[in-house]
C-alpha cells in the first residue's frame, strides 16, 4: 500500500529520529535525513519591526504548545488570540495567570527541551549553557510583546498531522529507547545506520524479533500522542489520524536503510 506523502516525510523524520545529528539520508543523491532541529532548543530571533507584531520564526511551534499546555488551551486557540495583536502576557491574564507565572512555566519547559537536547547529542554542553544564560531575558522579551506564528513555510495551509504530531513531542525518548533494546549507545547505532544497515537487521543481529522492536516503538509513539493530546498540545483528531498510520510509518522505518534501499 502507498502511503501518503505526509506518512512517507513522517518515515523519513522517524529514522533521523533515531539517527544521531547529522546523519547522511544516502550514498544516493547525497539528501540528507532531518537531524539536529536547533529551533526547538534556541531562544527565537527576534526581527524588529517598529509598529508591527514580532515574528519568531522557526520556534512558534514549540512556544505555542509549551504555552498551550502551561494555560490549559487548544494551541489553535492560543495562535488566533497572537493574530488579533495579544500579548502571550495579555492572553495569560485573561485565564488568570500573571506573566512571572507564564515566564518561570515557560522557562522551566524550555530549559528542559535544552537538557533533553544535550542528553539526546543534539546539543554541546556549552552551547546549552549559554543559551540558558540568554533564556530568561529572551522569555521576558517575548512573552511582553505581540507576535505572529509565521516563519519559514509556516502556515495553516501546510499544518499536517504528522507535523503538528512532530512538534508535539511524537519522538520524545523514542532514539534512547532504540538504542537500550538494541544494547547500542549513540555512536554504535549511528556507524551501524551509517554502513547501511536497517534497524531490522540490527534486532535480528541481537537476537531481537522484528515485530518486537516494531511494537515497542509503536507503543512509545502512540503514548506520546496520548499525552501530546492531554496536554492540549495535539488536537485528538490528529492523533488519530497519525496512530491509524503508525503500524505502516514504523515497519517501513525499521526495515529502511540508510542508502536508500529496504530491506525486509
Amino acid at each position: 500500500m502507498k502511503l501518503p506523502r505526509f506518512a512517507l516525510v513522517g518515515v523519513l523524520a522517524l529514522a533521523a529520529t533515531v539517527a544521531v545529528t547529522g546523519a547522511a539520508a544516502a550514498s544516493t543523491g547525497g539528501t540528507n535525513l532531518p537531524g539536529q532541529n536547533a529551533a526547538l532548543v534556541t531562544p527565537p530571533v527576534v526581527h524588529a519591526q517598529p509598529q508591527q507584531s514580532q515574528h519568531f520564526k522557526p520556534d512558534c511551534p514549540f512556544v505555542l504548545g509549551a504555552v498551550a499546555g502551561i494555560l490549559g488551551v487548544q494551541p489553535q486557540e492560543l495562535r488566533t488570540e497572537l493574530q488579533g495583536g495579544k500579548s502571550l502576557k495579555d492572553v495569560a491574564a485573561a485565564k488568570g495567570m500573571d506573566s512571572a507565572t507564564l515566564a518561570g512555566k515557560l522557562q522551566a519547559a524550555w530549559s528542559e527541551k535544552i537538557d533533553s537536547a544535550v542528553k539526546n547529542g543534539r546539543l554541546e554542553p556549552q552551547k546549552a549553557a549559554a543559551v540558558k544564560a540568554k533564556l530568561s531575558a529572551r522569555v521576558e522579551s517575548f512573552i511582553s510583546k505581540s507576535w505572529k506564528c509565521e516563519g519559514r513555510k509556516s502556515s495553516e495551509a501546510q499544518r499536517t498531522p504528522f507535523s503538528a504530531a512532530k512538534h508535539a513531542g511524537m519522538f520524545q525518548g523514542m532514539r534512547d529507547q532504540v538504542q537500550s533494546l538494541l544494547g547500542l549507545d549513540s555512536a554504535q547505532l549511528k556507524a551501524a545506520l551509517k554502513s547501511g544497515k536497517s534497524l531490522a537487521q540490527l534486532a535480528r543481529e541481537k537476537g531481537i524479533a522484528v515485530e518486537t522492536l516494531e511494537s515497542k516503538i509503536q507503543e512509545t509513539l502512540a503514548a506520546n500522542l496520548d499525552q501530546a493530546v492531554k496536554d492540549g498540545k495535539l488536537a485528538s483528531e490528529e492523533a488519530a489520524q497519525v496512530k491509524a498510520d503508525l503500524p505502516q510509518w514504523v515497519k517501513m522505518m525499521v526495515t529502511r536503510e540508510h542508502n536508500g534501499r529496504s530491506h525486509s
